[in-house]
């Protein structure tokens, strides 16, 4: 298209060279401004941003396009007024694309008004539907742009004054359009305006100025784009009533707009998981969600279980078949579908995975699309060719065959239960009445060929990602077309994703996300947060909340709940300490060093008003007192405000200068009270300040709290808590029930409760004289609360070292009670938004409650600005599953939600039949682990279960995910756990587990009675075998008696016969011999005689006492005085004895009484043989053993006739022997012939028992 040169006219008006261009700008200038005076018109007292949409928004073949104002702000012929419009330009048509038209235009009803843009015929940045023609230009209406950026005209050192659009280079254009009553309205347009801190209108260059006349009368916005190339991308919209409203930190406003949030913000961010996190593969190819609520996520390894914090990878080793996942689809009956580039597909119920291929009848093995009708069919897309799926075969479909040899690209079904289909070189289809019916318009038939995805949305409006970089959307019989801006060849829409707020996502495969709302397109890249632009997946989980499945990651969509202003906002660095809202919506912010800021609305803008210092000005502490001024502490004393919403209002000069002010407050009766980094206290009364010299304090005072009884709290930093009046009333510190004298701050709510937040010692509350301390064993996230502000809902929300926290008043006190163990309390952190988790102390007031029930909270990096508001989220109860039980730290089963969680997720509380788990024998320990599926926050969830049969009552575990149980005795239990979500919704059913605990078999019933039967029948025997052995015992005591008796007798009857008798003798022999004295012969045989007798008596006493001795109850002893006996005996005789004695015999006892028996049968042979047999020699030979002892006594005397004997009288020597050796046990043999000497053999039984029965007989 041919251009002009810059002699020709523009539009009527002379273009003059540019050094007189700015003098007639200056004319123009002064025309205007007369103009504006002759109808009365004044710049608006009053700025404020009218209208605003910060994303992006493609224009591409949009024809006449949509409004996207929705009546926000209009303006007719009548109107006087002045408005600002903004708008950014990212130009993918540019002047290799030529022709087209690209505008930001006004319409009035269906009248089309000025545009802004790209002219079809202007080939540059220009304004048409103008009530003028520019220089450039040939059309009427038409005006082109002047712009800064100079395009070379071709000849040497020339240059066209307006700018042609390139791909790449984006440009801001703000215009003004000043109205005129019944005429023309009066137009400035800036290209690229400098928009930084203390620019206007005055200061924009001339050169990127253009002046222009048009009817600008609106009720509409469209963004428009015809012809050539993909479209304009617009953002960044705004109407305003002043031009400083799109400045940043543009210096004070007469007064704030309502709060909005930060232009550079989405209202949106992500959480991110990638391998450090635990996500098997960073390349997440498919996405999909169970019955059971679980989160599966498809890599090129295999698929992976996710709970919101652990990741179960499965594969190979678990039996999953080879192929890289390119599609997931979980159905109605919790089957998991998994579809596999190759590797056919597979299905995964009840642990068990199940492949089938080609030889089970699927057209090829590369899956492409699932999807599950009504009838419970599942429709498997592969790269041949479309199968219904049932019952693990295909089953037959009229029409099916138009689809063999085919790729099927997409498959889904709306909420009417309509199946579609999109399938490469066919197109759409749907099934109506059980056929496939074709979806076409001869309009879009072309890019219908290529579908890649499809969405139906709740509006019925139908979305088409096709082509290389096209979404289409038919709404009703309109179709509407979005071009994806391309930074590679193929940009094309992967995936489409509704949100139940009817919000439609895109995902490319280059570009990042798409989001539709309102009839707004916005970009999401990863910029914005997003773990990669190469977006693979996308779903909708039942909490409704947007999964992306990235090359790098997977992501997940969360609301920001919490709006951050730092830098960006005009705030500058550092940290914000006190906060007042001086005027609706109007928030005065001061910084230690850095003085007041003020919030425009938008943005912040610093105020140095007088009375503060200009170097070095402090604003620690501020105070909104009663009657709407501001008091202002910092480190030079106390500055006041009286209208702090009149933006030159000057203080008067500081009170109690040189003091560091820490703390304000005001009573009841409008004094003013001051606390010092010093610990001095402060009080101001009728506009006099008095110290408060009863009050001596070594620390810095933190907080100043009035009551309604006239008392006042006092907050120190080291000195705990004080209550005063005009002296101290009360002191409370760690003595007291405080666990920290560093008190941070404080909050007197209504019904009269003192909450004290402390350094370390977590939240306290003081009511009626008793004091409940709450840290983090109860629940708080932290022991350190530096700021307490309390929402409409009867919740208080904690600042700290580590974010905030709201968690209810109700359950505190609740926990106070000891109705419940622990709290759970929302926290909030870098996640939702803040720049820093820490948040400014020391100082009162701290934090802000804003008229509107705002809660501005300031930290170390700026502030953070949350809604507290509960926001209607129709949050779903999560689903519980019990994953695994371990019996002695070994894996003994896993379970699925099928079997034993709610069946069909939240809403349906239909318990599923419960399955039994046995358990062996013996003492196991037993360790249940689950799991609760709620995404919003998993790591808030909380679970409470019980072991009916063992636990008396439900076991809080907090957010632990195992129960314990050392010992479970033998019997029958159930196990039953239920999860809550962040926001307090319980799953009423939870997930349940029989168990039965075998007993061995001793732990039986019949073991048992037989076991008490037997128990009693032992304790009868032991009984009885008791009785027995007393009775037992009794017997041998009274046979020891017996035996110790007859011992005595025989003990006394040997004294009697041998002492006795030879004592007599001795006696009558001494008588004799006395009588006889005088006969010395007949003396001599006396005392020969007595002397016999009295050797005999010693013999006879020797033996007596070598029978009772206890140390000679042994055979070896009664053979040796057997020998000492016989060589007595023999020793002055004629006869020789020869002993034949063993020297070592056996230790076998020998008592008194068979000792003395025996010797005494070997005494009587002996003895017989030595006076009687007339022996030459006497043989002893004795043999013996453990059992028994032989005895054999043989001499060489005369002999005797044994047979005549035994007719003799029974006392003779021979039958006293027999007695003997009868009592004993023994036996007694005597052989002897006439002439041929005697043999006699004592045999005796040795055995201990054989010796002890014979004792006691």
């Amino acid at each position: 298209m041919p251009r002009y040169s810059f002699s020709q006219t523009l539009g009527g008006w002379l273009y003059l060279a540019p050094s007189r261009q700015r003098g007639f700008a200056k004319i123009l200038s002064s025309w205007q401004l007369l103009i504006r005076m002759a109808l009365g018109f004044a710049v608006p007292a009053r700025a404020a941003i009218l209208w605003s949409d910060l994303g992006a928004t493609l224009a591409h073949e949009s024809g006449v396009g949509d409004d996207i104002l929705g009546g926000a702000v209009k303006r007719s012929n009548s109107s006087s007024d002045a408005l600002y419009f903004k708008f950014h330009i990212d130009p993918l048509s540019d002047v290799a694309t030529e022709e087209y038209f690209a505008a930001f235009q006004l319409f009035a009803g269906d009248k089309e008004g000025l545009a802004v843009g790209n002219s079809l015929k202007a080939w540059g940045y220009s304004a048409f539907n103008a009530a003028q023609t520019g220089e450039s230009n040939k059309v009427f209406g038409d005006c082109d742009l002047h712009s800064s950026r100079l395009e070379a005209s071709g000849a040497v050192g020339t240059f066209l004054p307006y700018e042609l659009p390139r791909r790449g280079i984006e440009n801001t254009i703000v215009f003004k359009v000043q109205y005129v009553p019944g005429s023309n309205d009066l137009v400035t347009v800036w290209m690229n305006p400098d928009l930084g801190p203390g620019a206007s209108e005055a200061s924009q260059l001339a050169s990127s100025t253009t002046f222009l006349q048009a009817d600008a009368s609106f009720d509409q916005i469209h963004l428009r784009h015809g012809g050539g190339g993909g479209g304009w991308t617009f953002s960044d919209m705004a109407i305003a009533t002043s031009f400083s409203d799109f400045v940043t930190a543009s210096g004070i406003e007469s007064e704030a707009a309502p709060f909005d949030t930060p232009h550079d913000m989405l209202p949106f961010s992500f959480r991110s998981w990638q391998r450090e996190q635990g996500l098997p593969q960073n390349s997440v190819r498919a996405l999909a969600q169970t019955r059971d609520g679980y989160i599966w996520v498809g890599s090129d390894g295999g698929v992976a279980r996710f709970d919101g914090l652990r990741f179960v990878s499965f594969g190979l080793r678990e039996g999953l078949g080879s192929g890289p996942v390119r599609t997931l689809f979980g159905d109605t009956r919790g089957t998991l579908w998994i579809g596999s580039a190759g590797g056919g597909l597979t299905s995964y119920r009840d642990g068990q995975f199940t492949t089938f291929t080609i030889r089970d009848g699927l057209p090829a093995d590369s899956i492409t699309a699932l999807a599950e009708d009504s009838q419970g069919r599942l429709w498997v897309g592969t790269e041949a060719g479309l199968v219904l799926w049932q019952d693990n075969r295909p089953v037959s479909l009229s029409g099916i065959e138009e689809f063999k040899g085919r790729a099927v690209t997409t498959l889904f079904k709306d909420r009417h239960g309509t199946m579609w289909l999109g399938a490469r070189g066919v197109g759409i289809f749907r099934l109506l009445n059980g056929q496939l019916a074709h979806y076409s318009d001869p309009s879009m038939e072309s890019l219908l060929q290529d579908p890649h995805c499809l969405l139906v949305d709740r509006a019925g409006r139908v979305w088409i990602g096709v082509g290389d970089d096209l979404v289409l959307c038919q709404d009703g019989d309109q179709w509407r077309r979005y071009r994806i801006p391309r930074h590679l060849t193929r940009p094309y829409v992967s995936a489409l994703a509704e949100e139940p707020d009817g919000t439609v996502w895109a995902g490319s495969v280059s570009e990042g996300l798409f989001r539709f709302k309102d009839g707004k397109l916005t970009t999401v890249t990863a910029s914005s947060g997003l773990s990669d632009n190469l977006v693979e997946s996308l779903l909708i989980d039942r909490e409704g909340k947007l999964w992306v499945g990235t090359g790098a990651g997977l992501n997940r969509l969360r609301t920001k709940k919490f709006s951050s202003f730092g830098p960006g906002e005009g705030l500058g660095y550092g940290a914000v300490q006190g906060l007042a809202e001086v005027a609706p919506g109007v928030i005065w912010a001061g910084k230690p060093g850095d003085g007041l800021y003020r919030w425009e609305g938008r943005n912040f803008s610093r105020i140095t008003p007088a009375g503060l210092p200009r170097k070095d000005p402090q604003a620690n502490s501020l105070l909104l007192a009663g009657d709407g001024s501001c008091w202002v502490g910092g480190e030079q004393g106390l500055v006041h405000f009286k209208k702090p919403n009149l933006p030159a209002e000057a203080a008067g000069p500081p009170a109690l200068a040189k003091l560091n002010i820490s703390a304000l407050a005001e009573d009841g009766s409008g004094g003013v009270w001051v606390g010092t980094h010093e610990g001095e206290l402060w009080h101001q009364i009728k506009g006099r300040w008095l110290p408060q010299t009863n009050l001596i304090l070594g620390h810095a005072i933190t907080a100043i709290v009035p009551d309604k009884k006239g008392l006042t709290w006092i907050a120190t930093e080291g000195e705990g808590l004080y209550q005063y009046s005009t002296l101290v009333q009360a002191h409370y510190d760690k003595s007291s029930g405080l666990l920290s004298d560093f008190i941070r701050t404080l909050y007197l709510d209504a019904e009269g409760a003192l909450w004290i937040g402390t350094a370390g010692g977590g939240l306290s509350r003081m009511r009626n004289g008793i004091t409940a301390t709450f840290t983090t064993r109860e629940g708080l996230s932290e022991n350190t609360i530096s700021q307490i502000l309390e929402d409409d809902e009867g919740r208080l929300w904690l600042g700290g070292n580590r974010g905030i926290a709201a968690v209810s008043k109700h359950e505190l006190d609740e926990l106070a009670a000891g109705k419940i163990s622990a709290v759970y309390p929302q926290a909030y952190g870098r996640a939702e938004g803040m720049l820093s988790e820490e948040c400014t102390g020391g100082f009162f007031p701290a934090g802000l409650k804003t008229k509107s029930g705002l809660l501005w909270f300031s930290t170390s990096k700026g502030i953070v600005v949350v809604d507290p508001r509960p926001r209607p989220t129709g949050s779903p109860s999560p689903s519980t599953v019990i994953e695994e039980v371990l019996l002695d730290g070994v894996v003994g089963a896993e379970f699925r939600s099928s079997v034993h969680g709610v069946d069909g997720g939240a809403g349906n509380s239909r318990e599923k039949e419960q399955e039994i788990l046995r358990i062996p024998p013996g003492k196991h320990r037993l360790e249940l682990r689950y799991t609760g599926l709620s995404f919003n926050a998993p790591e808030r969830v909380r679970f409470r279960y019980r072991l009916a049969g063992l636990d008396p009552d439900w076991m809080d575990a907090g957010t632990r995910r195992t129960a314990f149980y050392s010992y479970v005795p033998p019997g029958d239990y159930s196990f039953r756990v239920k999860a809550c979500n962040s926001d307090g919704v319980w799953d009423a059913t939870g997930a349940g587990l029989g168990l039965k605990v075998s007993p061995h078999f001793w732990q039986t019933w019949w073991f048992m009675g037989i076991s008490a039967i037997g128990l009693l029948g032992a304790v009868g025997g032991v009984a009885r075998v008791a009785e027995k052995r007393k009775l037992q015992r009794r017997l041998a005591n009274l046979e020891q008696e017996r035996t110790l008796q007859r011992e005595r007798e025989r003990i006394a009857q040997d004294l009697h016969d041998d002492l006795g008798s030879s004592l007599a003798r001795i006696s009558l022999l001494s008588g004799l011999a006395k009588a006889d004295k005088d006969h010395p012969i007949q003396l001599e045989t006396h005392v020969n005689k007595i002397a016999q007798s009295a050797n005999e008596t010693v013999k006879a006493l020797e033996e007596i006492v070598w029978a009772v001795r206890p140390d000679s109850d042994s055979l070896q002893s009664l053979v040796e005085y057997i020998a000492h006996f016989a060589n007595e005996l023999f020793e002055d005789g004629n006869a020789r004895c020869r002993l034949d004695l063993p020297h070592n015999l056996p230790t076998v006892p020998m008592p008194p009484e068979v000792r003395h028996n025996i010797f005494l049968v070997v005494k009587e042979v002996l003895t017989n043989s030595f006076k009687h047999a007339c022996a030459k020699e006497i043989r002893v030979r004795a043999k013996a053993s453990s059992n028994s002892l032989e005895i054999v006594m043989q001499d060489d005397g005369k002999g005797f006739d044994v047979a005549a004997l035994s007719g003799l009288e029974k006392r003779n020597g021979l039958t006293n022997m027999r007695q003997r050796t009868l009592s004993v046990g023994g036996n007694l043999a005597v052989k002897s012939e006439i002439g041929k000497g005697t043999m006699v053999t004592l045999s005796v039984n040795c055995r201990p028992e054989t010796v002890t029965k014979i004792i006691r007989e």
